[in-house]
């Protein structure tokens, strides 16, 4: 494909050849045509389901089986149920991603052991437990087969909904890779409708023609949507030649329903008045403060302990104070400090404001264990208790930088709308960022947790953020 003129897919296009062939026959065509027409939503809907079956019926199943109580065989149900669907939503496998054969292992493993326990504790008889065993074995092969069946189904042709893209090239290719990064959402990309001179440098992605053709190429596809840019978005006169079930998706919803974030460089003024509703009930912030405060004090109870083995250590380590604090942008803009224990030398800012380097060598050895724990945040309780923050929200950034990413990220300041977090939907979605570059990237979070933001939300992000913790990733 030819970089400097417009390239657009021939008669013997193997694009073409396999967009005009009747859909692939394969296992996912022996599948109802409702299943088959499941969206991103019902799709996640299905695989819980189907996990729910398992980790339910194999507890029950042994229950029932030695007739024992009821409300026992509940009991055990349900405390596999939570602890595998707990280590499946922090292990994010519900993404529509690759499937994670790994982590499913793990959650129901840490379920069975679990059940195994509370079994124990509850003194049942030998052959419980043993059946209880064997149940969990069985209940593991049957998710793992049932997984994998259903992301071929997910991410076969027929199962797939085939949609053109009517974009600029450099929003093709991103889109492209977005649906490759999530096999089972159900979208095939069949090529790319648009006016460039140059055609795109990725080979499975062909230039079928020209906003003008849309309606022949529509018909001669098959298609059974769009993917529209912002600029296609701008003219309309291309939706009157679609037909009636043509669904058209534009960007932002995207990458909003796949990968949990929302671009911000796709978004204007209009989005956030049309699309986002920036005040909550009354319900919402007396439940999120109840949250904070409620979490905030066990988590000082369970602090306590580990303060005189904290505060030791810094001190040996180069004999300098415990806590240190800082200003941070809170609410609305506000200045105020953030406190945290002491994780680099006592000159590590001498020269002003940096940003945090991987491997950053003004980070102390027991600072390093302290920021790979997060044991550093832990005075943050504090300000969360005063209100200045709360549990989840965006993380707080200094004012030094802040000036400066403003200046460079359209719509950054929209994060200050709501309290920051001592956790975040960026923190547990995105490394460590030290860039303009990846701050524009964890505003696109961010911006996700601000359209969607709930207590139940905020749960799920305190969930995988003991994930992030336990895998230490994300420290610096």
């Amino acid at each position: 494909m030819s970089s400097g003129s417009m390239d657009y897919a021939s008669e013997d296009s193997p694009l073409l050849r396999a967009s005009e062939r009747p859909r692939e026959q394969d296992a996912a065509q022996a599948f109802p045509a409702w299943v088959l027409g499941l969206r991103e939503p019902e799709r996640r809907w299905l695989l819980f389901l189907n996990d729910a079956l398992w980790t339910l019926g194999a507890p029950l199943g042994v229950a029932t089986a030695w007739g024992m109580p009821i409300a026992q065989g509940i009991e055990l149900s349900l405390a596999w149920f939570v602890a595998a669907i707990a280590c499946f939503y922090a292990s994010e496998l519900y993404s529509l991603g690759p499937t994670e054969e790994r982590a499913l292992l793990k959650g129901m493993g840490f379920g069975a052991v679990l059940t195994l326990f509370l079994a124990w504790q509850a003194a049942l008889p030998l052959n419980v437990l043993v059946s209880l065993g064997l149940a969990a074995g069985l209940a593991t092969g049957g998710l793992l087969l049932s997984r994998r069946f259903l992301t071929r189904v997910f991410a076969s042709a027929a199962a797939s909904r085939r949609m053109l893209l009517l974009c600029e090239e450099a929003e093709a290719l991103e889109v492209v890779d977005e649906i490759r990064r999530h096999p089972q959402c159900g979208l095939l990309a069949l090529g790319l409708v648009a006016e460039q001179e140059a055609a795109p440098t990725l080979d499975a992605l062909s230039v079928l023609g020209t906003p003008h053709q849309l309606p022949t190429l529509v018909e001669r596809l098959r298609s059974d949507g769009i993917l529209a840019g912002a600029g296609a978005l701008k003219g309309s006169e291309w939706r009157s030649q679609l037909a009636p079930h043509e669904e058209t998706i534009d960007l932002p919803s995207l990458f909003e329903r796949l990968s949990r974030r929302i671009p911000v460089r796709y978004l204007d003024e209009r989005y956030f008045i049309e699309r986002f509703t920036w005040m909550r009930g009354l319900g919402y912030r007396i439940s999120k403060r109840c949250l904070d405060l409620g979490f905030s004090l066990i988590g000082c109870a369970l602090a306590l302990p580990l303060l005189p083995f904290i505060a030791a250590a810094i001190y040996l380590g180069d004999r300098g104070p415990l806590i240190y604090s800082q200003e941070r942008t809170g609410l609305n803009g506000r200045p105020f400090k953030v406190y945290k224990f002491r994780t680099m030398r006592i000159d590590a800012e001498k020269d002003g404001a940096v940003w945090a380097r991987t491997n950053d060598d003004r980070v102390t050895a027991v600072g390093r264990f302290l920021r790979r724990s997060r044991l550093d945040e832990l005075p943050q309780l504090w300000n969360i208790l005063l209100g200045e923050m709360s549990l989840v929200g965006p993380r707080p950034e200094r004012p030094e930088f802040v000036a400066e990413l403003a200046r460079a990220i359209p719509h950054y300041q929209c994060r200050h709308l709501v309290l920051p977090g001592l956790t975040g939907w960026a923190q547990v979605r995105f490394p460590y960022g030290a860039s303009v570059q990846d701050s524009e990237e964890k505003l696109n979070y961010d911006l996700y947790y601000l359209k969607h933001r709930s207590c139940w939300f905020d749960l799920l992000i305190l969930l995988r953020t003991v994930g992030v913790v336990l895998n230490k990733t994300g420290a610096r």
